[in-house]
């Protein structure tokens, strides 16, 4: 096999020109592009979706505002 005397498994180069057949269009599929942009979008949720958890969290200790203000010795005031 073309692979041995480079020390590459027939299984791998088989999975190559498989890849290779849907990038080309030859087979169908999802191409690499299309498996990376999947990937970066899934990974995008799974950042947004531990955001939300976060501020949901930091909302319920009563910090973000919504309450009384109380002032400053310079007379500003700030939330509590």
């Amino acid at each position: 096999m073309l692979g041995r005397p480079l020390g590459i498994a027939g299984s791998c180069l088989h999975r190559w020109r498989r890849r290779d057949l849907v990038d080309r269009g030859l087979r169908p599929g999802a191409t690499a592009q299309e498996g990376a942009e999947l990937a970066a979008a899934r990974q995008r949720v799974r950042d947004l979706e531990e955001e939300v958890k976060i501020l949901r969290k930091g909302r319920g200790r009563g910090g973000g505002g919504g309450g009384p203000r109380r002032p400053l010795p310079d007379g500003r005031r700030v939330a509590r």
